[in-house]
């Protein structure tokens, strides 16, 4: 936890010149409470929680409540960190608008058959974890490139692919085509690309999707 809160400032500062244009090619449609981290840093976290209000005389839960409360806790973190009180990104910005984005923005948030669904945008991993952090799942999460990673003595040595056989990194140590993900916490991690490897005790899903259960940092090398 020390390392990498350490190297914290020093991923910060190098995410800001590893910017990388383009769509996502690996759509986001989570089925359970989810990360997503995207090429360029973008983060996607989803809430997905019972919004059941048939065992109870009266109703406890209102969508209209809940999309009111989301809204103003979005609006005063941006107020705060940016100087703008929005919830939402404009859906559409002009050609030459190179504004940066919100902190936080609210991507969707709908309740269907008693499941309400909130996916929320957060331009970097430490938006992210700004804006969570009363919740204790996820307490660490960090993107660079890898030879952002590597400079940050942060490149990951042992990795495994979803055969468990050992994955050569070195091969990708000075690449910035090949992303890492590092994270200390409890959650489902999905990236935009192919996973290549990672740490032992993460359970590779399938090509994007791994799952995460650990006190300590561990990695997930994807390209």
């Amino acid at each position: 936890m020390n390392r990498l809160k350490k190297a914290a400032r020093l991923l910060a500062a190098l995410l800001m010149i590893a910017m990388i244009a383009g769509c996502s090619s690996v759509k986001f449609e989570p089925t359970v409470s989810s990360i997503y981290v995207d090429k360029d840093g973008t983060v996607f976290g989803a809430d997905i929680e019972s919004f059941d209000n048939s065992s109870f005389t009266e109703e406890r839960y209102k969508e209209e409540d809940l999309k009111a409360f989301v809204e103003d806790e979005v609006k005063a973190y941006n107020q705060e960190k940016a100087g703008i009180a929005e919830a939402y990104e404009p859906e559409e910005k002009e050609k030459n608008d190179d504004s940066e984005p919100l902190p936080v923005s609210i991507s969707s948030l709908t309740v269907e058959e008693n499941t309400a669904k909130l996916i929320l945008k957060y331009a970097n991993c430490d938006d992210y974890l700004a804006f969570t952090k009363a919740d204790d799942t996820v307490t660490g999460i960090l993107f660079a490139n890898a030879a952002q990673a590597s400079e940050a003595d942060l490149f990951p040595a042992d990795l495994v692919d979803a055969k468990g056989q050992a994955v050569d990194t070195a091969k990708y140590a000075g690449s910035d085509k090949a992303f890492v993900v590092s994270v200390i916490g409890t959650t489902q991690l999905i990236v935009n690309g192919k996973i290549i490897g990672a740490s032992g005790s993460v359970e590779i899903v399938d090509d994007h999707t791994a799952n995460i259960n650990s006190e300590e940092a561990v990695s997930v090398l994807f390209k």
